[in-house]
């Protein structure tokens, strides 16, 4: 169930077959990536209520009213395996706040949610709090949620610095059931879906002490459809950031917690074997037959345990039960749990044979009345083959138990089997059949500790840091997470804030990243800042983990967002103060924090491949509000997700632009009180924007309730102008043939849709049509639209006589799945793009001077196929270069084509210009 990467977004150079440069011209290829691309056009598509009366908490409490829907909260709505899941505390009687999951099957075309409460409800941050009655609404205490790849939900609520409260399903693949089976777990899910016991105070039911002091439990997905929790202990300003993972893996061997092969008539169990975990005892009683024990077991094959799988190995049959006279047998077996912990069971295993051929051989298998697993009559049955006349191997049987709709053995609690053999037919021969080497089994492992042991990542009391604007040192700090996220190799990212132990000392942002799971963290550079092993954890003096430096007159908010999308850029969105403060002017005072009236959002993102950090700026149109949070699709274009007064914005950036072209894409005019949280995996896998937030209530001290909602909008990617080129890159302005333009995706350019102009300047600029034909191709993700002239050229091969020129693309006529571009494109309309014909310009300079002779002289008198031959430099395209390639360059010589011109025999020089990045180069 791990969301998975795709390498779908490739850079390409596509070349084309033409006469090759001189070997003695330096070529140098410009490839021009365009800031002026469009993300995407969001379609409003559903607009679905989780709960009319959701919880808004009163408003005496602290940190705001709306708790379902926070920045910090990981995460109240994830897709996983089809379905789509959510989270939230409901506004429920008697003064509750009922914890409520919900799943809906995307396949189901009415969009319906099935919902129930948990049975538990929020006791630490409501208004009793603790139970003190001091009162203590918290905004805080919010639901976190997981799903492991296993299938397993887990949720962790109602904490800050208080101990752990976590809740589990009772058996793995509980997240991808039937949706009938959903509908009848969810009735019952203290019997049916929820494990044994129900919540607790540790992650493991085997650690053997509580989790205490946390805050902040958030769950992301790892590597391998585990899942991982990081959670803070202590406070504010003063706490350390804790890291454990779960093991989603169940191809494990499994492991016999209990069974039996030396038999005796008094129906117990004397020897089995220590080699076994025996985390149950078990006990059998017969019927109908007599038993008498052949002698301990040779091999101790318990079989394979890992479904319904046959194991063959051969079984002596001068051990085990003897089923007396071919008669039908009756047995009853029954397991006790000893280890005091839930196990899930795998399997229940038996070697059977026969002697002769009249023997017992057909086999059924019940659970009965008694059991802490379901109860099923003929749950399985079989048949073995029957001897011939002489002994035979004994035939490995196991009947997997994972299918039961609860396979938990409880802790402390009982299985009871019914086996029976039937189909005997008694004579006078003796023993006919034999029974041996009966166990139940786990599932994978599911016995063992799923979750590995916390340790601390982050040491908030180590390092003393100190600014200009506060001359008391701090000591103690802790670190608020953006986020962790795992990439497509596996490796795990993490950025935070600090913040001082000094209210409102927000400060940098800092990354580190884990090439091993959590065990090891590097900094930007690669270099190891914590191992676990050692010891070692990162704190305030570890060296290049700090890569935006973000003094506190940016009171920068704390708990924002980030993401890494499938190719590997970490994306962080925070907002702090703008660099030009308000109307131009910076101006901030110690003390003052968290305005919104002089801030923005900011996007930085790291290149994987350099580890260089770049940051834009999100549009100012409409002031800084809630929290933000950040995801990608599948494209590697990011979205953003925020409230402003009140309303619902989402904007966006795409990957071909270097995500500077950020644009509002939605302003919703709904009253929103939380934060907006999106659905990573809804937006990567399906292209459907899905966004979870809830409605303003009244300004009372009292709990109320309003509409949560999950909003969903289709991402319709516009076509997108990955880069340009001008004659397959090259420098050289001196002949153009071509101007290739490349699109992400399969893009379809209509007749009309490309327009090309000479643009010439006297006192008014005028611009005169240049014919053109467009061949495009798609190959390996990319569509190539060829442009070729049919005017205003100089030679049969199509070479642009001199001149500037510029290339329009309509809008309307280029469309990606039917969605045409979001406005025209233009290429050619600032000097920058240097897009001109110049005779005898080598180099692109705009002017034909002493180097441009010197490469006409290295090509002089060569012919078409020669190693010499430069065909830019044959005017005429005839195939030799001479006296006729001569005379017009030396028209040309020391003359220069400027941007903007009425000839080309004017004499004004302009220089060229260079193309701005768009974005502010951080830390490496």
């Amino acid at each position: 169930m791990e969301v998975t990467s795709n390498p779908r977004f490739v850079y390409l150079q596509l070349d084309k077959h033409r006469a090759s440069l001189a070997s003695s011209l330096l070529v140098l290829t410009l490839l021009v990536i365009l800031p002026k691309t469009v993300v995407a056009q969001l379609t409003p598509v559903r607009d679905m209520v989780l709960d009319n009366n959701a919880l808004l908490m009163g408003n005496t409490g602290n940190f705001g009213q709306g708790i379902n829907g926070r920045a910090h909260q990981s995460e109240p709505l994830i897709t996983i395996g089809g379905y789509q899941f959510a989270t939230w505390y409901h506004n429920g009687p008697n003064n509750e706040q009922d914890v409520y999951l919900a799943r809906r099957d995307l396949a189901d075309p009415t969009n319906t949610w099935h919902a129930f409460d948990t049975g538990y409800d929020m006791e630490n941050g409501d208004e009793d709090g603790d139970g003190s009655g001091a009162g203590r609404w918290d905004s805080h205490n919010v639901i976190g949620m997981g799903i492991s790849g296993d299938g397993r939900i887990h949720l962790a609520y109602d904490h800050h610095v208080d101990d752990l409260r976590y809740l589990t399903t009772r058996s793995v693949g509980k997240a991808t059931l039937s949706n009938s089976d959903w509908a009848t777990q969810t009735a019952d899910p203290a019997n049916l879906f929820f494990v044994p016991g129900g919540e607790r105070k540790k992650f493991n039911a085997q650690d053997s002490g509580n989790v205490t002091g946390l805050t902040y439990p958030r769950f992301a997905e790892g590597a391998n459809g585990d899942i991982i929790v990081t959670y803070r202990t202590g406070g504010s300003g003063n706490g350390d950031t804790h890291f454990l993972s779960y093991n989603a893996d169940t191809s494990a061997a499994p492991t016999i917690i209990a069974g039996f092969e030396n038999w005796t008539t008094s129906d117990s169990l004397p020897d089995f074997p220590a080699s076994f975990s025996n985390t149950a005892t078990a006990t059998y009683n017969s019927t109908n037959g007599s038993v008498s024990n052949q002698g301990a077991s040779t091999d101790g094959t318990f079989g394979s345990f890992t479904g319904a799988a046959a194991d063959t190995t051969t079984e002596s049959t001068n051990d085990g039960a003897r089923l007396t006279n071919g008669a039908n047998h009756t047995y009853t077996f029954t397991f006790t749990d000893t280890s005091g912990s839930d196990t899930d069971l795998g399997a229940f295993h038996f070697d059977l044979g026969t002697f002769r051929p009249n023997s017992a051989r057909t086999w059924t298998l019940s659970t009965l009345a008694g059991s802490s697993v379901s109860v099923v009559a003929d749950l399985a049955t079989g048949t073995i083959d029957s001897g011939t006349g002489g002994q035979v191997d004994m035939f490995n049987v196991d009947v997997d138990l994972s299918g039961l709709t609860d396979s938990t053995l409880d802790a402390n609690g009982t299985v009871i089997f019914f086996l029976e053999l039937e189909g005997g037919t008694p004579d006078s021969g003796g023993h006919h059949g034999f029974l041996d080497n009966v166990a139940v089994s786990t599932r994978g492992s599911e016995n063992q500790q799923r979750w590995g042991g916390s340790h601390v990542v982050i040491d908030g009391n180590a390092g003393t840091y100190s600014d200009a604007y506060d001359t008391s040192n701090s000591n103690n700090r802790n670190a608020y997470l953006n986020g962790m996220d795992v990439g497509p190799l596996g490796n795990l990212h993490m950025t935070w804030t600090w913040r001082e132990s000094s209210q409102g000392a927000n400060h940098d942002v800092m990354y580190a990243y884990s090439e091993d799971g959590g065990i090891t963290w590097l900094n930007n550079d690669g270099v190891l800042v914590a191992d676990k092993n050692s010891g070692l954890q990162m704190d305030l003096n570890s060296p290049g983990i700090n890569v935006v430096e973000l003094d506190r007159t940016h009171s920068l908010m704390n708990q924002q967002a980030q993401c890494v999308d499938a190719d590997g850029y970490v994306h962080v969105l925070m907002w702090h103060r703008r660099d030009d403060g308000i109307n131009g002017e910076y101006d901030w005072e110690p003390g003052e924090r968290f305005s919104a009236l002089d801030s923005a959002y900011y996007h930085y993102h790291r290149d994987p491949f350099t580890g260089d950090w770049t940051r834009h700026q999100l549009p100012t149109s409409r002031r800084v509000g809630t929290r933000p949070k950040i995801g990608y699709d599948y494209f590697g274009n990011v979205f953003a997700v925020y409230t402003s007064n009140s309303d619902l914005i989402i904007a966006g950036a795409t990957r071909a632009s270097n995500y500077s072209n950020w644009t509002l894409l939605y302003e919703g005019t709904r009253n929103y009180q939380t934060d907006a949280i999106l659905d990573q995996n809804r937006l990567y896998n399906d292209g459907v924007l899905s966004v979870y937030l809830q409605e303003r209530g009244s300004d009372s001290t009292d709990a109320t309730g309003t509409a949560l909602r999950v909003l969903e909008f289709n991402v319709a990617v516009s076509p997108v102008v990955a880069s340009v080129e001008i004659d397959l890159g090259e420098e050289q302005r001196s002949t153009v043939e071509s101007f290739t333009v490349y699109f992400d995706g399969d893009v379809d350019v209509s007749p009309g849709a490309v327009s090309v102009v000479q643009r010439s300047t006297a006192t008014e600029e005028t611009f005169e049509a240049v014919t053109s034909t467009v061949d495009t191709q798609f190959a390996n993700g990319q569509t190539t639209a060829t442009i070729t002239f049919d005017s205003h050229v100089r030679n049969s091969n199509g070479a642009l006589v001199d001149g500037n020129y510029q290339i329009t693309l309509d809008a309307d006529l280029v469309t990606l799945d039917g969605v045409p571009m979001r406005e025209d494109y233009v290429f050619g309309n600032e000097e920058s793009h240097a897009f001109f014909a110049f005779f005898g310009d080598s180099d692109g300079n705009r002017t034909v001077n002493v180097f441009d002779l010197l490469a006409l002289r290295q090509t002089y008198n060569s012919v078409s196929g020669s190693p010499d031959y430069d065909a830019t430099m044959d005017f005429g395209a005839d195939g030799v270069i001479n006296i006729f390639d001569l005379l017009p360059f030396r028209i040309r010589y020391l003359k220069t084509i400027p941007f903007t011109f009425g000839s080309s025999r004017s004499s004004r020089i302009v220089s060229a210009g260079g193309k701005t990045s768009g974005g502010v180069s951080l830390k490496k």
